[in-house]
C-alpha cells in the first residue's frame, strides 16, 4: 500500500513538472486581460457617478463662495454707505453749531459792542489830557484795550481804515462822498465813522467810511483860487 502511495506522488510530479505550451499561456494571458477590461469597463458608470457627485460637491461650494463673496460686498457698500451718512450728519450738526453759534453770540456781541467802541473812540478823541488834571484819556485807554481783549476771546477782530487808504466794498461801507481836487484821492478814505468787525477773514460788520470822490470841478475851482491868492500876492508886493 505505500509503494503504490509513493508511485501516485510520483506521477503527480511528473504531471506538474511538464511544461504548458506558449499558445496557451497566450490565450490564458489574453482571457484574463478580456476579464479585467470587462471588470474595469463594468466599474465605469460606478466611477463616472462618482466624479458627477463630486463635481456636484465643488459646484456648490463654489456656488456657496460666490454668494459668501456678494454678501460681503453688500455688506461692504452698506457700511461705506453709513459711514458717508455718519460723516454727512456730522458736517451737519457741525455747520448747525456753528450757524447757532453765529446767530446767537456772535451776531448779538457784534451789535452791541461795536457801537460802544464807537462811543469810547469819539470819548477818546474829544477828550483833553489838560483839562484839570483829568485821568479821562488813560481810563478811556484802557477801556478801549479792555473791549478788544474781550472780543478777541471770541474770535472778533476790530478794524479801522486812516486817511487816505483804498476804498474796499468787501469791507467799508460808503456812508457820505466828499468832493476832492486831488485825483490820486479818488476812491479812498476821507474819515472813518466807526469800525468794522471781522472773525475769521468773515467781514461782520463793515467800517462806515467817508470816500473821497475826484470831481474836476473842484479842480479847476482850486486852480483859480491858486491863481488869485497867487496874484493877490503879487498885487500886494508891487505896493
Amino acid at each position: 500500500m505505500q509503494v503504490s502511495d509513493e508511485s501516485e506522488r510520483g506521477d503527480d510530479m511528473k504531471l506538474s513538472d511538464r511544461t504548458v505550451p506558449a499558445w496557451l499561456k497566450e490565450i490564458v494571458h489574453f482571457v484574463a486581460k478580456q476579464h479585467h477590461i470587462k471588470q474595469t469597463v463594468d466599474q465605469l458608470p460606478k466611477m463616472i457617478s462618482s466624479m458627477e457627485a463630486t463635481i456636484a460637491g465643488q459646484n456648490q461650494i463654489i456656488r456657496g463662495l460666490n454668494q459668501g463673496v456678494g454678501t460681503l460686498g453688500r455688506m461692504f457698500q452698506d457700511l461705506l454707505q453709513t459711514s458717508q451718512l455718519l460723516e454727512n450728519a456730522s458736517k451737519e450738526q457741525k455747520l448747525l453749531s456753528e450757524r447757532h453759534y453765529q446767530e446767537h453770540v456772535i451776531d448779538p456781541l457784534v451789535r452791541s459792542v461795536v457801537p460802544l467802541v464807537h462811543l469810547v473812540d469819539e470819548a477818546r478823541q474829544n477828550s483833553s489830557p489838560d483839562e484839570g488834571g483829568s485821568n479821562h484819556p488813560t481810563v478811556l485807554d484802557a477801556v478801549h484795550k479792555g473791549i478788544q481783549e474781550f472780543l478777541f476771546n471770541y474770535g472778533l477782530e476790530l478794524f479801522q481804515s486812516k486817511q487816505g487808504a483804498a476804498f474796499d466794498r468787501q469791507s467799508m461801507l460808503p456812508i457820505q462822498i466828499e468832493s476832492t481836487n486831488v485825483k490820486n484821492l479818488d476812491f479812498t478814505v476821507a474819515r472813518s465813522l466807526r469800525c468794522g468787525a471781522r472773525r475769521d477773514q468773515r467781514i461782520l460788520r463793515p467800517e462806515d467810511v467817508v470816500v473821497y470822490r475826484f470831481e474836476a470841478q473842484a479842480a479847476r475851482t482850486a486852480v483859480a483860487a491858486a491863481v488869485v491868492n497867487k496874484n493877490e500876492s503879487f498885487s500886494t508886493k508891487g505896493e
